[in-house]
């Protein structure tokens, strides 16, 4: 069932963020940070998302390069302390712990991991350009000497560990994240232009035929990469197991139908005529979170939300706790979504269950499941509820009437 409190909570969240991440994102298109003095964790998340922006719209994919990019920053910041321990990479330095030399150690090691990970990924090619023009215009391409050359060849090295490290951690970059093993889907795409859905499996996922392109299966393999703090699954089992989702069969349809009529009256009033204002506003809210192509995806948006934070909400502090505390937010942010994609794979690929339009259509073709009596009777199919879900009779269907231009004896 969906958690009416929960949706309520992310529409509010996402009501109140919109404006102030629109500002976020204006400021940092805008800003040119001037010198290394002038760069903060913040600013390289913020050049990130820009690259992200101009990628493939993989979200597996863009929460891995946020992870390593911030843990880069952290280990390389974690390097100049003793008494720190790096994440992945345990460097040490006698280089004095000066906050210069801090930020150029960790945008050097953000900036490797950067160039790297974005080099081939990137669709046209000129994000990278993009971005060696603001490290140029920031003066942060000019050579260095002494202690900040030694900072910088410090982060270079963590990064390279950690591109190293990272190769054969089942994502398959060097194969261009490709999919690994044998996954198919069962069912035929789905055509919403057209009547049917074709499925061999109604409780199997269904890709979906958009503007003529047949969806692709992205990165099923993924719940094989290795996470960071995610405990041990037990053999056949999804790290965090969500439990199997309701199927189509008699001991779970009333759960099952419950479910998709909360989702069809949802959706009922998002067609600007009986939802209204609500219709707008609900549109509003779910382009926002759609974080599509041409996005920051959907580990970036909670980028976005975190410079929001460390913009507006950040502690008052010198730069160095602040460095600290900016360093420490993305790394355990970034962190969390790296593991929680690829616990989401594990779980999305392990049942490997319906999407709702393709369920949704394929139990009205099976009928109505509230009246024995009536017609198109299935067991299996859509309950009917009043004004929502209806038998289209003739009566109906006839001109002026609210089922009109569709064929009687259908679910609509």
């Amino acid at each position: 069932m969906i958690r009416r409190a929960g949706l309520f909570l992310g529409v509010l969240a996402a009501a109140t963020l919109s404006p102030v991440v629109a500002a976020v994102v204006a400021q940092h298109e805008d800003a040119a940070p001037s010198g290394w003095e002038g760069m903060s964790p913040s600013d390289w998340i913020a050049l990130q998302l820009d690259l992200i922006r101009r990628d493939q719209p993989t979200p597996t994919v863009q929460a891995r390069s946020l992870f390593h990019v911030s843990v880069a920053m952290h280990d390389a910041w974690a390097a100049f302390d003793d008494e720190r321990a790096g994440l992945l990479v345990n460097e040490t330095t006698d280089l004095p712990d000066a906050d210069r030399l801090c930020r150029i150690a960790l945008g050097t090691a953000a900036s490797t991991v950067l160039r790297h990970r974005y080099a081939l990924t990137n669709r046209d090619g000129l994000a990278l350009l993009k971005f060696e023009r603001s490290l140029r215009d920031a003066g942060l391409l000019d050579e260095l000497a002494g202690d900040d050359a030694a900072a910088a060849e410090l982060g270079r090295l963590v990064a390279q560990r950690i591109i190293a490290d990272s190769v054969e951690d089942g994502s398959n970059e060097q194969g261009r994240y490709l999919p690994i093993g044998d996954y198919r889907p069962v069912n035929e795409p789905l055509d919403p232009w057209r009547s049917g859905t074709g499925l061999k499996d109604p409780d199997r996922w269904q890709p979906v035929i958009v503007d003529g392109r047949t969806q692709r299966t992205m990165t099923p393999h993924w719940g094989d990469v290795r996470p960071f703090a995610l405990p041990e699954r037990a053999e056949g089992t999804p790290y965090l197991d969500p439990g199997p989702p309701p199927l189509l069969n008699e001991i779970d349809h009333a759960e099952l139908a419950a479910s998709l009529v909360e989702l069809i009256l949802l959706s009922s009033k998002l067609d600007g005529v009986n939802g209204g204002a609500e219709a707008d506003y609900g549109r509003v809210v779910a382009e926002f979170w759609e974080d599509g192509p041409a996005t920051e995806s959907p580990p970036g948006h909670w980028n976005l939300v975190a410079l929001f934070a460390a913009e507006h909400t950040g502690p008052e502090v010198g730069l160095s706790e602040r460095l600290e505390w900016e360093i420490e937010l993305f790394v355990a942010l970034n962190a969390a979504l790296h593991d929680a994609a690829i616990a989401c794979w594990d779980a999305k690929f392990h049942y490997d269950s319906i999407r709702p339009i393709s369920l949704i259509r394929h139990m009205g073709e099976l009928g109505q499941s509230s009246d024995p009596d009536a017609d198109r009777h299935h067991p299996l199919g859509l309950p009917l509820v009043p004004g929502l879900i209806e038998l289209v009779t003739d009566a109906s269907a006839a001109d002026g009437e609210r089922h009109e231009g569709i064929e009687a004896g259908l679910i609509a």
